[in-house]
């Protein structure tokens, strides 16, 4: 996710040839049409779809029980923030990124071609 290697929206319209590109605005969510579908959006504030919610849900309950004054809304107040606290600390940082797979893969891209068809 730190390199962009991901399929969500705001990622793959950036790859779709366009004359003028697709604005950030303009990569929809696929789950609730927010109007981007970006990496904050997909880990911590799309609505759109039951299992990413209750994914979320357990990662924030997991996250309490590491740190208990990391709450949701403390949270979700500064996504970008939270980001790096859980980067910087021993047991929250393999959490979360078990957490941001789990989201990532929630998150399907086209399939890609691999070997020539014949």
């Amino acid at each position: 996710m730190l390199c962009s290697d991901h399929t969500l929206a705001v990622e793959m319209y950036r790859r779709v040839r366009c004359s003028k590109g697709y604005k950030i605005a303009n990569r929809p969510c696929r789950y609730c049409r927010e109007p981007t579908e970006s990496e904050v959006h997909s880990l911590f504030l799309c609505e759109g779809f039951a299992d990413l919610k209750n994914r979320r849900d357990s990662f924030f309950s997991r996250v309490s029980e590491i740190s208990p004054h990391l709450t949701a809304p403390r949270i979700t107040q500064d996504p970008i923030q939270s980001i790096h606290l859980f980067l910087d600390h021993r047991d929250l940082a393999p959490t979360f990124a078990k957490f941001v797979f789990d989201v990532v893969i929630m998150f399907p891209g086209p399939e890609r071609r691999r070997g020539s068809k014949k």
